[in-house]
């Protein structure tokens, strides 16, 4: 099972694979509720993805000032290289690099948290990780 890989330039998170909540006793996996095998709040790119940009772009901007909101984000990007991106965190969200190793993943770009919204107030800027 793949597990937390780094961000170039945004340190580095690891864990072992834990064993799934999600099975019943006879072992096959249940539906989370949602939709999709993670959610749709749980967002998986891979290098071929197309409009990345685009959709950390949309993320942040619901989530820039939601300090109080209910929208929670999980960004997970596959094994690979990804280029020129700019990934600005918001409330709430999470990013993180997969694989069985911390150099499976690498984000040639940016990972930010940017307290302008609050008058540059950087005290209010939690509940993000990378």
């Amino acid at each position: 099972a793949p597990v937390l890989a780094s961000l170039a330039g945004a340190g580095s998170a690891s864990a072992a694979p834990a064993a799934s909540a999600d099975a019943d006793r006879a072992g096959s996996p249940r539906a989370l509720p949602g939709g999709g095998d993670l959610g749709p709040n749980v967002i998986v790119f891979d290098p071929s993805t197309a409009n990345i940009q685009g959709r950390l772009d949309e993320i942040f901007k619901q989530q820039e000032s939601a300090q109080f909101g209910t929208g929670r984000y999980a960004l997970l990007f596959k094994p690979g290289t990804y280029s020129g991106l700019n990934a600005q965190l918001g409330f709430y969200t999470s990013i993180a690099g997969l694989g069985l190793s911390p150099d499976d993943t690498t984000i040639n770009g940016d990972v930010t948290v940017d307290a302008g919204w609050f008058d540059g107030n950087a005290t209010q800027n939690f509940w993000r990780s990378a």
